[in-house]
């Protein structure tokens, strides 16, 4: 599964006990306060061959809930998208291997 976008805020206003940081998240996942099955569903799509993530944030924190128990695979639950259907939020630089965390979005040139 890969990153829809270039970048995403460190800050999870979603998250199964609400406002944190992503890293904040990935450290409650990590020692058990949190379980997988808590997050919503990830939405999903498949463009050349490969499957990409539009909630970046949630899949950055599956991904170092992976890492952090080395193991190859994550379970969890997707709701599979027809189309790209949001202007801007396919931003991926780099086949969305990876993802750069920023603390806030500049609004306005």
């Amino acid at each position: 599964l890969r990153f829809a976008q270039a970048t995403a805020r460190r800050t999870f206003s979603d998250s199964p006990i609400g406002v944190l940081s992503i890293e904040e998240t990935a450290n409650l996942l990590k020692d058990g306060s949190l379980n997988l099955s808590q997050f919503p569903p990830v939405r999903v799509f498949a463009l050349n061959n490969s499957w990409f993530c539009f909630d970046n944030r949630r899949l950055w924190v599956f991904t170092e809930y992976q890492k952090h128990f080395r193991t190859r695979n994550v379970e969890v639950t997707v709701k599979l998208q027809q189309r790209i259907s949001r202007r801007g939020r396919f931003t991926t630089r780099n086949e969305g291997s990876s993802i750069t965390l920023v603390d806030s979005y500049r609004i306005g040139v």
